[in-house]
């Protein structure tokens, strides 16, 4: 089906190959999960498949590639379109008209469908995605997550043999990637699709896939095989993944259910572990005056009530995350508070002042608000003019100094005269960030601020925000990672339908709501790990008391072969 032959690619404008003699090939009705960290080549990797790569980016490439016996790079990405169907990561750049119905009718307009069946083509399409009500919608009135689903409903509306989508869950909530990616198997099953997708939550496709394309970023030759047999070489891997390396576990455990199977037969289901006191001091700082109050706030797009009756209090040094299913008001709230939507009913206070009717380019002065698409806040020719223009609009001190300060600290110094569109999609993010910190705000906004990021660019983020809350802010991050909401928050609320139907410890409202839980929790329900260095210490202490109540041992560790539980004479061995 797919097949690539000693494959190398460089833009024109570079020195460096992308990707350097790539081998591999994807055999029909395959799930092949393409991973790796940011700029290690992975979107170039798809482009290729369908000629994108290098007809409209231009570039070197040297190799041979065959698609179903054709070669993208001599018929080009038109005549492609029909056999390989792409998402892109960002779906916005991909919408040419006003609402959901037309888009996708104008789709198939365009391939020749018959008039008779386009109707046809449309509504099954919406229908086996679960977007049928948003048919009359306008593009431009959904949520990041809804405008997901609807890009990948046009592409399916044409039944492509290949479909290829670059981080299709990215703006999706658990639940909803879930619904895609359990539909998009289950085409694949049944009509022989063969799914290519690249993406950095491996911890929602993972158990879907069959083959593993494994880019290292480094100058390393890339692995192609199955999970099992690529994961080990990988240095992020999903928790459930990383228990089963650190006890040497083979195989893998690829799944929340093998994962707990594991647990059982490693006897760590009998862990006491005892909930850090950092969330608890974090949780009690809401003792204070609030920072930001929102009162009963509602909003309303015509007939939609995007909000109702929202009352939420943001307190100084404390992360607060906001989750809830697509399309549940999340990013409108924030819109709200800095003034970008009206309010149909309401009251908003910074510290004591009421801010109801003031100006949005006034608010920003003191709330920093970072969108889901960073380029919205990018104008200027270099990154240090980024941070300068902002003080030039409030009318602050330009001090060269002060923004060279936060460029130092976001890691963009090296960057300060570049182009910020230049930059990787991390690092634009990290320069919005600075050109909203320069007013020193007292409240932090963040929308999904991890999609589009790697493992190690996420830790790098929640070192920065931890870095915030240590500075005194008010943080509210909207987020539809679990793993990295629970490493981050000290508290959790959920919005459903536009109201705020839950608020208080991360783990306990996880529990308590329809989401998703991160793996650790899954794994150890009754407990409240949120790293797997948590588990491990747990463990390390655990076995200081060897013996339980009834004299036996307090855990059990695997044999070599993985297969069955021993009483052992020293810890599970941990790597």
């Amino acid at each position: 089906m797919i097949r690539f032959r000693e494959v190398s690619f460089r833009y024109a404008t570079a020195e460096q190959w992308v990707i350097r003699r790539v081998n591999f090939d994807v055999s029909p009705g395959s799930f092949c999960l393409v991973c790796g960290p940011s700029g290690s080549g992975k979107s170039t990797l798809l482009r290729l498949i369908n000629g994108l790569v290098p007809h409209f980016s231009g570039g070197i490439v040297e190799g041979e590639i065959q698609v179903n016996g054709i070669n993208p790079i001599q018929v080009g990405p038109a005549a492609m379109s029909r056999l390989v169907g792409f998402v892109f990561q960002d779906p916005e750049t991909q919408f040419i008209l006003d609402n959901v119905e037309d888009e996708i009718a104008f789709n198939l307009e365009n391939a020749a469908i018959p008039p008779q069946q386009i109707t046809q083509h449309l509504e099954e399409t919406l229908h086996a995605l679960g977007i049928l009500h948003l048919r009359r919608r306008r593009l431009e009135s959904l949520s990041g997550g809804e405008k997901q689903k609807v890009a990948i409903a046009t592409v399916l509306s044409l039944a492509p043999s290949i479909l290829v989508l670059d981080e299709p869950t990215s703006q999706l909530d658990g639940q909803s990637a879930e619904e895609i990616l359990s539909l998009i198997q289950r085409l694949a099953r049944q009509q022989k699709l063969t799914i290519v997708v690249a993406e950095h939550r491996l911890d929602r496709l993972l158990h879907f896939a069959n083959q593993l394309i494994y880019l290292s970023g480094i100058g390393e030759p890339i692995r192609a095989d199955e999970p099992q047999q690529v994961l080990p070489h990988m240095a992020t891997v999903p928790p459930v993944v990383e228990l089963g390396k650190r006890f040497g576990v083979r195989p893998l455990p690829l799944s929340i259910s093998e994962g707990q199977q594991m647990v059982r037969k490693l006897g760590l289901e009998r862990l006491n572990h005892r909930t850090s006191p950092v969330g608890k001091k974090q949780m009690d700082s809401a003792a204070g005056p609030a920072i930001l109050s929102v009162e009963k706030v509602s909003v309303s797009f015509g007939k939609t009530q995007a909000l109702s009756e929202v009352t939420l209090q943001l307190f100084a040094s404390q992360i607060t995350c906001l989750m809830g299913a697509n399309g549940a008001g999340k990013t409108t709230l924030l819109r709200a508070i800095l003034g970008l939507v009206p309010l149909t009913q309401g009251r908003i206070w910074l510290q004591a002042k009421e801010i109801t009717t003031t100006p949005s380019w006034k608010r920003a002065r003191w709330i920093g608000y970072l969108p889901q698409d960073p380029n919205a806040l990018l104008f200027s020719e270099t990154v240090l003019e980024e941070l300068l223009l902002t003080l030039r609009n409030h009318g602050l001190p330009q001090e060269r100094s002060t923004a060279e300060r936060i460029l130092e600290g976001l890691g963009l110094s090296k960057h300060a005269l570049r182009y910020p569109r230049d930059l990787s999609v991390g690092e634009r993010q990290r320069v919005a960030l600075g050109a909203i910190l320069i007013t020193q705000p007292q409240v932090l906004l963040l929308d999904e601020p991890t999609r589009g990021l790697d493992e190690e660019a996420k830790a790098k983020l929640g070192d920065l925000v931890r870095s915030f809350r240590a500075k005194g802010m008010a943080i509210l991050v909207v987020t539809h990672d679990v793993e990295f909401m629970l490493t981050l928050a000290d508290r959790l609320c959920i919005l459903d339908a536009g109201r705020l139907i839950d608020d208080g410890a991360p783990p306990t409202v996880l529990r308590r709501n329809q989401i998703p839980p991160a793996q650790l929790l899954q794994l150890f329900p009754d407990q409240e790990f949120c790293s797997v260095e948590e588990v491990l210490s747990t463990i390390a202490e655990a076995w200081s008391h060897t013996l339980d109540k009834s004299g036996r041992p307090a855990l059990l560790a695997f044999h070599s072969d993985g297969n069955r539980p021993h009483r052992p004479e020293s810890p599970p061995e941990v790597r």
